[in-house]
């Protein structure tokens, strides 16, 4: 598999601006109709149980923040690396920031292993070890995202790994999920690469597991929504090939660990996103491009209509090999 680019599932392409706009279908209903969807209680909001297990033998997790994957904008920049508040929270261990940034959709736990420097802060998850995380807000994947504390010292005394995270992106369950791995990576401040690599996948396991009823028994259930969804070139002499939108949480037909999949793969280098749209289905994702020509030039617009239960679609296409023969632009957008 060829790494055409790291998997970061907030690249935000410049040079793509993309519109989501809702069509809300009003009723025409009595004042009876209207006096009983004003009495109808609110569903209580869902809530996750999320366990995270430490799978590294000698070394632990700083504390651990769990958000919707739809803010990964927050700790991944557009051009493929972190965030200024995820680097903070990578480097210090301190998830104050992010959490800061995020505001109601992010929670944050830790272990109960002290610091080596200070036996009095009990913040990090040792080896073997697992915490539970309640995040209670409705989501349809969740991001996953710990400092490796820099414990390990080289000869010279200085940390061996003194810019690592582990991070994951999970769907959530309609009741529990399987354990789902942690990947480990390294931003490459010490090696002033400012690059981010992957070091292993297997650093540690998530488990998510819903906490009691999703929704309400009023009908509500399955609900999803049709948006418009709006992509305009802003390259100046490159076209698209074919876009194509999914939910976010369908993405892993996309990418897989460091690389693009076989799919993503034969629709950047291409054009043709058959393959993609044939592995995640016709319900969950589309493919459009203007009428009678399948690229996109510049400064044109081009929409397509996505009905989808997801909070954040992933918007994906080539870029036509006038000039570069293997780019690709995408983003996350919110619905």
């Amino acid at each position: 598999m060829r790494n055409v680019n790291w998997k970061n599932p907030y690249l935000l392409a410049l040079g793509v601006a993309a519109l989501m706009a809702l069509f809300v279908l009003a009723g025409c209903g009595g004042d009876d109709d209207e006096m009983e969807e004003m009495m109808m209680p609110e569903p209580a909001p869902m809530g996750y149980k999320v366990t995270v297990t430490n799978n590294l033998a000698d070394e632990f997790f700083a504390p651990i923040v769990v958000t919707h994957a739809s803010n990964d904008t927050t700790l991944f920049t557009a051009r493929n690396y972190v965030t200024k508040e995820a680097k903070v929270q990578i480097l210090t261990g301190d998830p104050a920031e992010v959490l800061e940034e995020i505001g109601e959709g992010a929670v944050a736990d830790r272990g109960m292993e002290p610091k080596p420097d200070n036996p009095e802060a009990k913040v990090l998850l040792g080896p073997g070890q697992s915490v539970d995380i309640v995040f209670g807000h409705d989501a349809t994947e969740l991001r996953i995202l710990a400092m490796v504390a820099p414990t390990l010292q080289g000869e010279d005394g200085m940390p061996l790994y003194p810019d690592n995270f582990v991070s994951a992106v999970v769907d959530v369950p309609m009741m529990e999920s399987d354990p789902m791995p942690l990947s480990r990576f390294d931003i490459g401040y010490d090696e002033m690469t400012n690059e981010i690599t992957l070091v292993g996948e297997n650093a540690g396991t998530v488990t998510i597991e819903r906490l009691g009823e999703p929704m309400a028994d009023d009908g509500m259930m399955g609900y999803s929504a049709t948006y418009t969804v709006e992509v305009t070139n802003e390259l100046t002499g490159e076209p698209f090939a074919p876009i194509v939108v999914t939910r976010v949480n369908d993405e892993h037909y996309l990418f897989t660990g460091a690389d693009v999949t076989e799919a993503a793969e034969h629709q950047i280098l291409f054009g043709n996103p058959m393959m993609v749209t044939d592995a995640i289905g016709e319900e969950d994702a589309i493919a459009f491009h203007p009428v009678g020509d399948p690229l996109l030039p510049p400064n044109e617009s081009v929409s397509g209509m996505f009905e989808t239960d997801a909070t954040a679609v992933r918007i994906f296409a080539m870029v036509a090999p006038t000039d570069v023969p293997d780019n690709y632009v995408s983003a996350v957008v919110n619905v």
